[in-house]
């Protein structure tokens, strides 16, 4: 017993009993446990509550170990094999990074993000991207922008870790920003460099 339950009693157990007690309640549906929303939920008896309860826990942890195998810096397909492979070799340099947290690999890092958005904006360029938007409204200007900003923090980040390891959090951190461009920016590509493809085919 803590000091806390000691202090409060049984009263601390009153709220839990009440929702274990409306769970288990008699529901003329049998088929209620698996048709009701989850936070109002009957069960008729409490087996029934127990498998749901372990059918849940697995489900979660399922859930936890499926971030936990999910590569640093994954962004999703854009359409186009050149751009999924440079993509893809970010990320298995963002997850280089953070097992081996050297300056070595993030100054690695800094070379192919470089290489990346330069060849990505030549090519939205070249597909016409954002060409005809309204002035001061380019899709294209936004987009390099935020490459700067990416390749910036990545610069700064190898600049002041030269001499010393590379924080956890600042690998993840890195590759928080190359996911977070991939979903606002990379997606609204996608349809461009296809159509592009398809007129150079």
């Amino acid at each position: 017993r803590t000091a806390a339950l000691n202090e409060v009693g049984v009263q601390a157990f009153v709220s839990t009993d009440a929702i274990i007690t409306s769970l288990l309640e008699d529901d003329d549906d049998q088929n209620s446990a698996y048709t009701a929303d989850a936070s109002t939920r009957i069960y008729r008896d409490i087996d029934f509550l127990r498998s749901d309860l372990r059918y849940r826990i697995s489900c979660s942890l399922e859930t936890i170990q499926q971030k936990q195998q999910s590569r640093l810096g994954s962004v999703p397909s854009v359409g186009n094999a050149e751009m999924d492979a440079e993509h893809d070799a970010c990320s298995l340099l963002f997850d280089r990074l953070a097992r081996e947290r050297t300056p070595k690999v993030l100054a690695e890092l800094v070379q192919a993000l470089a290489t990346h958005f330069e060849h990505e904006e030549q090519l939205l360029i070249a597909a016409g991207f954002g060409q005809n938007a309204p002035e001061g409204f380019s899709p294209l200007i936004s987009h390099t922008k935020d490459h700067t900003r990416i390749i910036t923090a990545a610069r700064t980040a190898l600049a002041l870790t030269l001499k010393n390891g590379v924080p956890l959090d600042c690998a993840q951190n890195l590759a928080h920003l190359f996911e977070q461009h991939a979903i606002q920016f990379d997606t609204h590509y996608s349809d461009y460099l296809i159509a592009y493809a398809g007129r150079q085919s």
